[in-house]
This record gives structure tokens, sequence and C-alpha cells, in this order.
């Protein structure tokens, strides 16, 4: 899939603005000095061993710019960069990994307001909690996706302040990234991850065995091997509603036929269905609604009564050649091995979840079990709280994330499920959580 990003290359947002004071177990604000609205001054800065420029608002308030490596005069002598934002007063809040950054269109210029440490949004704005006194110039590096931008955010004076990066470089570590810490990649298909400095496979290519490889069609790839990538089918993964290539991995060969999982946690279970259950219900794989969807199966099939013949997921992911392809397979759902939780009727299934066996068999450690939200999925998490995808875990558009698994998980109404790290959850959790990745599974027979 094709991720696109709003370019920041030679634009300069004279942007960045003080966090309001809080009073949090004895910490305080010293008031800012006063200056002359519109005026400038640049600064050398110990904290970050560079030089910081600052624009005087209307409140007389001096607000951190841009992080540059020397003055020329009152601005930083960095090339100076057009403002990006018309719409003044419109505010818009972002969640990273570590807390919110809400956005404020002002003046023309685009202002960061840091929602400080473990502090996240509430709408478009920051949410209303009280932080702890923070270690005086702590700092972070915050990596907003959406607009390929980098925050430098610290912790001076007794409040968070934020200005973005000279550069679309990104972050290292917790600071802003530099031409001469930036890492180069050189191999073919491969691109940095402006994120943590590091590099991954562009879209495209998968990476195997420490290369990037361009994706081939699963049903026409030469000289597959396990653990391989190819593509089969076509869904809507982005946010513009159009279907790109499935990518799957490659779990094992038979023969002609290859048992494939989805790369990526390519829905949430929550937006497939709605969950109703009674608390003397038995919930196994071969009643869920989930497998109906799947299959396609009526209203007959599953405990929620609710018809997916027509609209399912293999309706709408393969077209009638590639459906030929597909093997039914003889499903059998062992009981949990860890909690003897029934695992309940054998079935025949075209597409699949993973049982914890499978999980654990054909992935050789929790790392390689690790699976990723798709671009369009992300937000509908994070829009969720994100209680089960990791807000640490991301490249691009994509963060690590718990999937299913068809088997039962503590008790007759949970299943388990592979944590985001990929460790897998024997116990699971209540089968109408909504907010686990969905990975089909299936074999595929290339004849």
């Amino acid at each position: 899939m094709r991720v696109q990003h709003k370019s920041i290359k030679n634009i300069f947002m004279v942007i960045g603005m003080l966090m309001p004071m809080w009073l949090v177990n004895g910490c305080s604000l010293s008031s800012p000095p006063s200056c002359m609205p519109g005026t400038k001054k640049c600064e050398s800065n110990e904290t970050f061993n560079n030089a910081i420029s600052y624009i005087c608002n209307d409140s007389n308030e001096w607000i951190p710019a841009q992080i540059c490596s020397n003055c020329d005069k009152n601005v930083c002598a960095d090339e100076e960069l057009d403002n990006m934002c018309s719409k003044n007063g419109e505010i818009s809040c972002i969640d990273t990994g570590t807390m919110g950054v809400q956005l404020e269109c002002m003046y023309g210029q685009l202002v960061p307001q840091p929602c400080g440490a473990n502090v996240k949004c509430d709408g478009n704005q920051c949410g209303k909690q009280q932080i702890e006194c923070n270690e005086e110039n702590d700092k972070q590096c915050l990596w907003l996706s959406e607009q390929n931008l980098a925050i430098q955010v610290a912790y001076v004076n007794n409040q968070w302040q934020a200005w973005y990066c000279n550069n679309s470089l990104g972050c290292n570590g917790s600071v802003c990234n530099t031409p001469e810490t930036a890492v180069t990649c050189t191999q073919t298909g491969e691109i940095r991850n402006n994120q943590n400095n590091t590099c991954i496979c562009d879209d495209g290519y998968y990476s195997f065995s420490g290369e990037c490889k361009p994706l081939q069609p699963c049903l026409t790839a030469t000289e597959l091997e396990v653990n391989e990538h190819c593509t089969f089918g076509r869904y809507i993964q982005g946010n513009n509603g159009n279907k790109t290539d499935l990518e799957w991995q490659i779990l094992d060969i038979q023969g002609d036929s290859i048992f494939i999982i989805s790369t990526y946690a390519i829905e949430q279970k929550g937006l497939v269905f709605p969950c109703k259950i009674n608390a003397d219900d038995v919930i196994t794989w071969s009643i869920t609604s989930i497998r109906s969807w799947l299959n396609g199966l009526n209203a007959e099939a599953n405990i929620l009564g609710a018809d997916f013949s027509v609209s399912n997921f293999i309706n709408i992911a393969f077209t009638s050649e590639d459906k030929e392809h597909i093997k039914q397979t003889d499903i059998v759902t062992p009981d949990n091995p860890y909690t003897g939780t029934l695992g309940g009727d054998d079935t025949k299934d075209y597409v699949f979840y993973l049982s914890i066996e499978e999980a654990e068999n054909y992935f050789s450690d929790d790392t390689s079990r690790k699976a990723y939200t798709t671009a369009r999925v992300t937000p509908i998490l994070r829009g969720r709280g994100g209680r089960y995808m990791s807000e640490e875990d991301c490249f691009k558009e994509h963060c690590a994330v718990s999937w299913s698994l068809r088997s039962s998980g503590v008790d007759r109404l949970a299943d388990a499920k592979v944590n985001p790290d990929g460790s897998i959850s024997r116990g699971g959790d209540g089968v109408c959580n909504d907010s686990y990745g969905v990975r089909p599974a299936l074999w595929l027979l290339r004849n």
C-alpha cells in the first residue's frame, strides 16, 4: 500500500508555544520576560547544545520557534520557510506514543502545544489530566506521521515547551535528527523511518533475511519460501477508500499449496459486527460472527443471527477467479491447552483465524508473530482509546496491535489473542472486546 505524506521540505514554520502553567505538587512557573509582539530573538541553548529562535506573541511572551545550528542576529541562520496554515483559530490534537500534541493555527502560524507526559488528547484538545512534576531538561522527540513532522519537546522552567525540528529528518532518540546523525539507507527498496531513525522497506517491498525484496503475486511468484511475503486479493487498507493489493506472509508450503496469513491487521474486530451475548452462552469459533463474515455464511451459522452471505470479506477481497484458488480446509479447534476451555465443533472454512497451537508453531518467536495495523485501522483504534495498540511501536501509519485467535480463552466467553509485542495471551479477553485486529489465514492452491 502507498502511504501519502504532506511534504514539509524547504518549508519553515515559525511555531511553538509554551504549555499553559500547571500547579501540581508544588510545581510553579515563573512569569516569562515581556517583549514586543512580533519581535524576534535568537539565543544559544545549553540543553540542546545549539541555538533556538523565538518570536514574541500578542501576550508579550517569547515563544520558541525553531531549533538551529547558530544565529544570524535575531533569527536562525538556517533558511527561513513559509507558514503552513490559513484558518486562524482551528485546533486539532494528535496522540503520539508518550503524549498528545495540540496544534492551533495562530495568525498564520501552526503552533504546537504539548499536552504533557502521559496526557492524551480529548477530542481536538489536550485532556484535562494533571501530571506530576517532571525532571528539569527532560526532553523527547515526537513524530507526527500524519503531518510528516517532528516536534522537539522539553521540560524547562517547570513547564513543557515545544517547537518543530528545522528539517524533515524526523527524530533521533529524544532529540531532532540532523544530517550528521540521520542514517543513510542505500539498499534498493529501503527508506529511512523518520520516527526512530532506522531503515525500513518502502511500499511494494517487504523485509526478508535482512533485505528488502519486491512483493510478487502469490499465485505466480517463483521459488517462494516460508516467511516470504506475496500479494493476493485487494482490500481497502488506506484512508482514501480505494482497494490495494493485500500482502500475505507464507507460513507453510505443501506441494502446490501455500498457507498464508495477512501481513497486517486489516480490520478492527468491532468494525465488522456488533456483539450480543447472554451470560449463559458458550462461544466457540464455529458460531462466531467473524467466522461467518470471513466465509460469507448465512444467519443460521452464527450466534448473532446476522446474514453475511452477500456482504463479507471473501466477496470484498477476492474475484471469482481468486476464489477458485482458495481451498476449503477442515478446521479442528482443540480445547485450550492451558485453561481446558472447549474449542467447539469442527468446521469447514475457506478463511479462518489461527489457533493457539498454530500461532505457536508457525512463528519462530514473539517478534515474528507481531502484527501491525493498516493505515485505515490505525486511527479507528486510536479513537477507541488504543488499549490494544502500541503507540510506542509504530512505523509510517502502522502500529503494533493485538490480534485474535480462534481458540477459546480463559472461559466460555473469552477468546485467545496475540499481544502487540507478539506474545500469546492464552487466557485472552472477552469475545465482545472489539479492539483486536483481524488477520485472516487461508490455504491457497497455486495451480
